[in-house]
């Protein structure tokens, strides 16, 4: 008599052992050594011989022979992006052409979850199962309700704020309990954070963007930061998780003030029993992929590097 089966991603299987920056499945058939004439010397030398768009696609054809099991979309562009080190517009683009680019790959949506990057899987030459699909959809379930948007939004708040005040160069930050509610009045216009710079007299509206998505060249939340900026008398400044380097540009080009950290920010705790956040998040490796996260409690930061990158940022002339 059969026991019950095993949940395919439960992380204590060996295929769940996270792909490091260092694996070969990065540079194989990436760069290739040729010999290129300098000053009548030869030098060897290695260049790119495969294009971009190819090599995301191999990446992501050898993560699902690899894991052998259906992959989310957002797993996928996941490591592509922040261990693989691609251009996250880059990856999404082929990712979302690759039943033209590889037949082989079986794309549906296949989860009944909102959201393209939760809801779409990827499997090789088949098609995902129901009890595949029945228990990547709970593990989703269970992150969104772990890391619920009012919590991401909340710790992202309480990080930039204390940034701020660690970098001693701000004045008029807002108390927690006022984090994301301050507005022009009958809650109009409300903006995360308000502070001024006591270098030069700049005030600044701040809108905390905690989320997966990268801040990109056509993101509304540029138009939106301006908005409530101009509405408040202040100068606009957009402090992310994530940005193309478009993205960026683009604030600089509408002169709004962008802040990267390269993390999303997540409370340390979970619950009441106060059990450790960072100990949790590897249960999800199968939903998040290679997502930095930096944790940060009520009265202490972690994450230092993160934050440190923060500073450094926070307290250049601008």
């Amino acid at each position: 008599m059969r026991g019950p089966r095993k949940n395919p991603y439960d992380i204590r299987l060996p295929r769940w052992e996270p792909i490091p920056k260092s694996d070969p499945m990065w540079v194989a058939a990436t760069l290739a050594p040729v010999k290129r004439r300098t000053q009548a010397v030869a030098m060897p030398m290695l260049v790119q011989v495969v294009p971009p768009e190819a090599r995301v696609a191999m990446a992501c054809h050898w993560m699902l022979e690899r894991f052998g099991v259906p992959l989310l979309l957002r797993f996928i562009h996941s490591n592509l992006v922040h261990v693989g080190g691609f251009d996250p517009a880059l990856a999404h683009r082929v990712l979302t052409e690759m039943r033209d680019r590889l037949p082989e790959v079986v794309v549906q949506r296949a989860l009944p979850i909102k959201g393209e990057l939760d809801s779409h899987v990827y499997t090789l030459a088949r098609e995902a199962s129901r009890e595949e699909l029945n228990a990547l959809a709970e593990l989703v379930r269970v992150h969104r309700r772990v890391l619920s948007p009012e919590a991401l939004r909340s710790a992202g708040e309480r990080y930039v704020r204390a940034c701020f005040i660690k970098s001693k160069r701000y004045r008029d930050v807002p108390r927690p309990n006022r984090l994301g509610y301050l507005s022009t009045g009958e809650r109009q216009n409300q903006v995360d954070i308000m502070v001024t710079d006591t270098a030069n007299g700049h005030r600044y509206a701040v809108s905390v963007k905690n989320q997966r998505e990268f801040l990109q060249a056509r993101s509304q939340w540029i138009g939106e930061c301006i908005d409530m900026a101009v509405a408040h008398g202040a100068r606009p400044w957009i402090v992310t998780s994530f940005a193309t380097d478009e993205g960026v540009e683009a604030c600089e080009r509408q002169r709004v003030r962008c802040t990267v950290i390269g993390a999303r920010i997540a409370p340390a705790t979970y619950d009441w029993r106060s059990k450790s956040m960072k100990k949790l998040m590897p249960k999800f490796y199968p939903v998040v992929g290679g997502e930095p996260y930096v944790y940060i409690g009520e009265q202490r930061i972690h994450g230092i590097p993160a934050l440190a990158r923060s500073l450094r940022e926070l307290c250049v002339a601008y």
